[in-house]
């Protein structure tokens, strides 16, 4: 079956954006207020929350969602 325009990019895009709304929505935190923290523009966090954009790496240590624990470990798995 042919992609439709509301599907998103791939499954692992979408798992990744399932979890940012996720954790976005348990800490009370608008898209707007998200993006604004994390220097990008609302309209991308709503399109990485549907799976149509990747988020780089950069961007995604950024996100106020994970805490230190995470951007602590990716920056082990980096510097491995």
């Amino acid at each position: 079956m042919p992609k439709t325009p509301e599907d998103p990019r791939s499954e692992s895009l979408a798992e990744l954006g399932r979890r940012i709304k996720t954790r976005r929505d348990e800490l009370g935190i608008s898209q707007e207020r998200l993006a604004l923290r994390v220097g990008l523009h609302w309209t991308m966090i709503g399109q990485v929350e549907r799976g149509k954009r990747n988020v780089s790496m950069l961007n995604l240590l950024s996100f106020p969602l994970c805490g230190s624990f995470c951007r602590a470990r990716w920056r082990a798995l980096w510097l491995w």
